[in-house]
């Protein structure tokens, strides 16, 4: 069986949604970080009127993309086994992109290319598939030697639903689509061809945090909880798949929060009490983001959390 699966055309995520789990011995990788769109090498189909629009005046240049891919582009930015991820969604690509992706002998395997009226995403069932409390209670069972949180056994990371990562479990999957927090990504945005010849648009290619990455910020906000006074504050940062809490974190981790399409900022106070762990109270983060909030500090703390 051939080891990669890749998933093309018209990415999206709604930041409504929840945030799931990869499944055991397989990977995602990204070609733009979570909150943003993702340049692609075309090939002009008419004339340039202004703009360049996929399916309308040019066609993706999928026989780049997988010269780009086998060069080992982007290979940093991969979520392993057990890794979190937004729950993106897959709509069709205009009918010569998608000709051109199916053509493609992508390592034995065919494109992943979805039809009109396909609902193609990650997980089709995030309520009932393996989320990242999964992720917080292994922590705190390892973090507590076995006294607290569970054991987490493999299988539980497998996902049951009709999604994409139950479908292709096994697979290092390729997302070669937009990661972006809004609906319409057919729009090239005045690229110019010839000069559109990488998969990211960004200038630089920017960095997206791993395990170790994700281990490090949960690190840092505990130092930097612990050290408060009571009722004290500090600033909290949300974006993509971290939470940073406080002063001291990697430049890049910082970089990567702020440039996110979900940002946000609040602050954490801590209200300490003589008998039990006391709690923290967050201000300024919204619904959406409460739960990743949660989790990330539950692998460090016992204290309740509220949200205000």
């Amino acid at each position: 069986m051939a080891t990669k699966k890749v998933i093309v055309g018209h990415g999206g995520f709604d930041p409504g949604d929840k945030m799931i789990l990869v499944p055991s011995n397989t990977t995602v990788t990204f070609y733009s970080d979570a909150g943003t769109n993702l340049g692609m090498p075309f090939k002009p189909t008419g004339d340039y009127d202004g703009g360049w629009v996929e399916g309308v005046n040019c066609d993706f240049d999928y026989d780049k993309i997988k010269d780009i891919i086998e060069s080992g582009y982007r290979s940093q930015n991969v979520v392993l086994d057990g890794g979190v991820v937004e729950n993106f969604s897959l709509s069709p690509l205009g009918a010569g992109s998608a000709e051109i992706a199916r053509r493609i002998d992508w390592w034995g395997e065919e494109a992943v290319v979805p039809e009109a009226g396909d609902d193609l995403r990650l997980c089709t069932d995030p309520d009932n598939c393996p989320r990242p409390e999964l992720r917080a209670l292994m922590q705190k069972y390892l973090d507590t030697d076995g006294q607290e949180g569970r054991l987490v056994e493999e299988d539980e990371y497998e996902h049951k639903c009709k999604g994409l990562l139950a479908t292709y479990a096994g697979y290092d999957i390729h997302w070669v689509s937009c990661t972006g927090f809004t609906g319409d990504m057919s729009s090239l945005q005045d690229a110019i061809p010839g000069q559109d010849n990488t998969l990211y648009e960004a200038a630089g290619i920017a960095w997206s945090p791993d395990d170790t990455a994700l281990d490090l910020a949960v690190s840092t906000n505990q130092s930097n909880v612990k050290d408060l006074d009571d009722k004290a504050s500090v600033d909290i940062e949300v974006g993509g798949v971290l939470v940073l809490v406080g002063a001291g974190h990697a430049e890049e981790a910082l970089q990567y929060v702020r440039r996110q399409g979900d940002y946000e900022s609040g602050t954490l106070t801590v209200k300490r009490s003589l008998f039990g762990a006391g709690s923290m109270v967050i201000e300024g983060i919204s619904a959406g983001k409460q739960s990743l909030v949660q989790m990330s500090v539950e692998k460090f703390s016992d204290k309740s959390v509220k949200f205000e």
